[in-house]
């Protein structure tokens, strides 16, 4: 009996090729276009666009930004809402809204942050991201304890997490908008 089924072979038929092109944005990408240019259309401050593949499994990309007032972050964050809904992209959900000090839109793969200077500066959100967070995650779990019994150092269950430096090579890539 023969065999009637045509396969094509992605190895000899280009249009069948399903790797990704590394020139094309990837949708967390374009998801983050989309979120910092409503932002910059609402006039937002110091936007800036946080790698964390890298880092975490819970987003691609974080976006923070600085609004000059509370009802400035709401409309910023309201901003953001419709350009991504505009996009067909729904968030995940909201918080901060009510408070309007800093305000999170998380969209799964992109999660923007909407603060007030104050806010922004206190919370420091970037800082949390960057190498010592990074070497952390990557080290074996025994190596981020202190071994100090019987001595004045910090309690051996306790992680030693790096001082925070000035001007750190950051393992994320941050974009200033």
């Amino acid at each position: 009996m023969a065999n009637n089924t045509n396969f094509t072979d992605p190895a000899t038929n280009p249009a069948t090729d399903l790797t990704p092109n590394p020139q094309s944005p990837t949708e967390s990408q374009r998801m983050c276009e989309v979120a910092q240019g409503a932002l910059e259309d609402a006039k937002g401050a110091q936007i800036q666009r946080l790698d964390v593949r890298n880092l975490t499994d819970i987003t691609d990309y974080m976006i923070v930004a600085t609004g000059t007032s509370e009802r400035h972050v709401k409309s910023l964050a309201e901003a953001v809402l419709s350009a991504m809904r505009a996009a067909n992209w729904k968030p995940m959900g909201m918080e901060g809204e009510h408070d309007r000090d800093w305000v999170l839109v998380d969209f799964v793969d992109v999660v923007v942050h909407v603060m007030r200077a104050d806010t922004r500066e206190k919370y420091n959100l970037e800082s949390l991201w960057d190498e010592a967070l990074g070497e952390m995650l990557q080290s074996p779990r025994g190596d981020d304890f202190a071994e100090s019994e019987g001595t004045d150092e910090p309690d051996s269950k306790v992680p030693q997490i790096a001082k925070p430096r000035r001007a750190a090579k950051r393992a994320v890539t941050t974009t200033e908008c």
